[in-house]
């Protein structure tokens, strides 16, 4: 289990974009050696290390809910099950023991192995990963094929090392280690090297071009959104100048701002009107030709207002057809814009509102309001002082309108999300897509402050690893395919060749041997015969004393 949780850690180091899978996983090799000669204690191993491994990746991603529990352990039994086939395959189609001599055999045992039995682990956890939500449907079958091809290239590299240390029988293996299990294992290195390093370069590349792009971006939304604060301070101007400014007056003012590209919901003059003259301002606004005009509160912000001796009341809006349900609101009812008009008078300079629904639209836009307060010059003081308010100047932005004209404009692979940072505003997203405050786990993000009208907001881009362009996120795969692939090909020469170079030297030895049992034995044979001899002439030199006895 510790084996194969620390080469199956290591090899992850290597994965590159897209997937979540390695270029090259030896522990699926070192399963297989395993269970090739320890059986099924090493499978429960197998299926072991394999949960440490994915369990460690889902805290990694902050998966900490049951699907981070569940799949890493149907990932460590698709694992098991691989490394199960894989050996019974090889020991019913490749000659027993397992010595990989023969090219025939070794060219089994890799297509068996690691061809076909590692479709197993690839499917269990990819059908796994996209039943727990973690991969779209739209992405299973390259993750698949990325999968299988790291487990396959593993089983290639990792199973002849491994079995140099452990296979049996052993006298056909030690003698590799040196030729087959050192050498492969010093062409990966390098190989890993090269891989790492090409990915840090690819990596380094994609953040200096995503932070290019989110520059831009993020510049040019800063430089639009000056435009309303021109607008308001047109408009302001125009009520410094005349005391009394019709709504004519104002039509014409603000038309050419309204028809600029700055998607503006409104424009409108707020007119400060102490609560005991309410009745008298109402029939003065009537006789002007507004018959059904009235003064009201927001339900949110009533018991706010009610305390208030003055109302700050819309009297003059622009256009007015989509926003005549605003004519005669307290904006000082209204929670999301009460602070900003107390800042605007107190300052005497443009302040943003938080965001708020627009209740003129149809969907779910943001607006804000930037205000900017219009003073009453007391006769007795030139130079400014001891003013009061007469009311208030403003422009309303609709916030994911005027974003997305600016960001539009930029590459589409750029996720992007305007926030109020404020913690009391009622509404931090400004504009974006729900949900687009926070970046998914891995993503390239990026935060870019913007200050605008008194108010501190943020821009946060992001974007998937594999969605920036100019990156070709194939260079790192290609690459490592064929490095990989051609140093599994080095293996199955190197058992190809110590296995006929083992197979000679046995034949060797046998043979010399029995030269060595055939001489032996003829000069065993050369021996009797001389000693033969010798009797023989012994008997015959004595017969003559023999006869005269």
């Amino acid at each position: 289990a510790l084996c194969y949780a620390l080469t199956g850690w290591l090899a992850l180091l290597l994965a590159v974009p897209p997937g979540y899978a390695s270029p090259l996983f030896p522990a699926a090799g070192v399963a297989l050696a395993m269970a090739l000669i320890y059986g099924f204690p090493a499978l429960l191993g197998v299926a072991l290390g394999s949960f440490l491994i994915n369990v460690g990746l889902s805290l990694q991603r902050g998966q900490a809910d049951w699907i981070g529990w569940v799949l890493p352990v149907s990932i460590g039994i698709g694992a098991a099950l691989q490394a199960a086939l894989g050996a019974a395959l090889a020991k019913r189609y490749v000659s027993q023991p397992l010595t990989l001599n023969e090219p025939r055999d070794v060219a089994r045992f890799f297509i068996l192995g690691a061809f076909i039995a590692c479709l197993v682990s690839a499917t269990v956890a990819n059908v796994s990963l996209w039943l727990g939500g973690v991969i779209p449907f739209s992405q299973w079958l390259s993750n698949w094929a990325y999968w299988w091809v790291g487990d396959t290239l593993g089983v290639l590299i990792g199973t002849p090392i491994a079995l140099t240390f452990i296979g049996r029988p052993h006298a056909d293996w030690a003698h590799r280690r040196g030729i087959v299990g050192l050498s492969l294992m010093l062409v990966t290195l390098l190989l890993a090297t090269a891989i790492v390093h090409i990915g840090r370069w690819d990596e380094q590349r994609m953040h200096s071009i995503f932070e290019r792009d989110a520059a831009n971006a993020s510049n040019a939304l800063a430089v639009r959104l000056n435009a309303p604060l021109h607008a308001l301070e047109a408009i302001h101007s125009v009520f410094l100048l005349e005391d009394h400014v019709t709504a004519d007056q104002l039509r014409r003012v603000a038309q050419p701002w309204l028809n600029e590209p700055m998607h503006l919901q409104a424009i409108a003059w707020s007119k400060l009107v102490h609560r005991n003259e309410i009745e008298a301002f109402e029939q003065q606004v009537h006789a002007e030709g507004m018959p059904n005009y009235k003064v009201f509160d927001r339900p949110e912000g009533m018991a706010a207002a009610k305390a208030d001796a003055d109302m700050v009341v819309v009297r003059y809006i622009e256009p007015l057809p989509r926003n005549a349900v605003a004519l005669g609101v307290n904006v000082l009812s209204i929670p999301a814009t009460r602070r900003a008009i107390e800042e605007a008078q107190r300052h005497d300079k443009p302040v943003a509102s938080a965001g708020f629904r627009l209740t003129q639209e149809t969907g779910d836009q943001t607006g804000v309001v930037i205000y900017q307060a219009v003073h009453l010059r007391q006769p007795d003081d030139a130079s400014g002082g001891n003013r009061a308010l007469r009311g208030l100047v403003s422009v309303v932005l609709r916030m994911d309108d005027a974003a997305l004209a600016v960001l539009s404009q930029y590459p589409s692979y750029l996720r992007w999300c305007l926030v109020d940072t404020d913690p009391s505003a009622p509404r931090h997203r400004l504009a974006g897509s729900p949900g687009c405050e926070a970046a998914k786990p891995g993503a390239l993000f990026r935060k870019q402050p913007i200050a605008f009208a008194g108010r501190q907001w943020e821009l946060r881009l992001s974007s998937d690893r594999t969605a920036v362009p100019e990156i070709d996120h194939w260079t790192a795969w290609i690459f490592s395919l064929v490095g990989l692939m051609a140093a599994a090909v080095l293996g199955a020469l190197l058992l190809t060749v110590t296995g006929r170079t083992r197979r000679i030297r046995v034949a060797v030895e046998e043979r010399t041997t029995e030269l060595q049992r055939e001489v032996g034995e003829r000069q065993r044979t050369e021996m009797a015969l001389r000693e033969s001899e010798r009797r023989f002439r012994n008997i015959f030199d004595h017969v003559p004393i023999g006869v005269f006895y």
